[in-house]
């Protein structure tokens, strides 16, 4: 077997000329070349913008799909005597949307009636029907009204609901809208607020004003 000469050196018989001879020359260190140093740094550059974005359209997505502010009312009252000694009592509730942009979509819509004004809500509820239909759409900067009737069947349970028609009674609306600001929608909220107290029947003879006198009542 023939031996390249080029993979043997002979070196000096003293020891310090033989430890320089086989020491291992000094490596240099490699550094990066500049165009990928340049790099390294728009790509970092180009990730933290990246994420300042995402969080600046989180936050201004969560400001502006915000629900709108909505402000119910019981705007007017009555009531009328059906067959039987009964009464079908008569409300319209208010619904104003204050927002400029923002659009209100009712998915549903409940009312009751009770006759116990106090916190939390005691007595008897009745629940009455509304008239509007569901879904209930209604834009920025705009005012619905929703009628509803409770129908107190017979002369006994129309005298004890209403206290022989001289009892303020308490309204409760119970409701599920989305909010749309351009063409996002929110996700589904739920609305409860109650009203009271609030007068049906005209106030007796030296009583003051009456029912609708009162009004609107403000829900909360």
């Amino acid at each position: 077997m023939r031996l390249r000469p080029y993979l043997f050196r002979s070196c000096p018989r003293d020891l310090q000329s033989q430890q320089r001879c086989h020491a291992k020359p000094p490596t240099r260190a490699r550094m990066a070349p500049p165009a990928a140093l340049q790099n390294a740094k728009r790509y970092t550059l180009a990730a933290l913008a990246a994420t300042l974005a995402v969080a600046a359209v989180v936050t201004v997505a969560s400001v502006v799909l915000r629900p709108a502010r909505v402000t119910f009312s019981v705007a007017r009252t009555g009531f009328r005597r059906t067959p039987g000694g009964g009464l079908l009592l008569n409300l319209t509730l208010a619904a104003d949307n204050r927002s400029r942009h923002a659009a209100v979509a009712y998915r549903s819509m409940f009312v009751d009636v009770g006759n116990s004004t106090t916190a939390p809500p005691r007595g008897s509820w009745v629940r009455a029907t509304v008239a509007a239909p569901m879904p209930l759409r209604q834009p920025g900067r705009s005012a619905v009204a929703v009628a509803a009737t409770v129908d107190l069947v017979g002369a006994a349970l129309a005298a004890a609901f209403t206290g022989n028609m001289t009892a303020s009674l308490a309204v409760m609306l119970t409701a599920q809208a989305k909010f749309r600001v351009g063409v996002a929608w929110t996700r589904l909220y739920d609305i409860k607020v109650s009203c009271g107290p609030v007068s049906f029947f005209p106030a007796p003879p030296g009583a003051g004003a009456g029912g609708a006198a009162r009004l609107p009542v403000y829900c909360v």
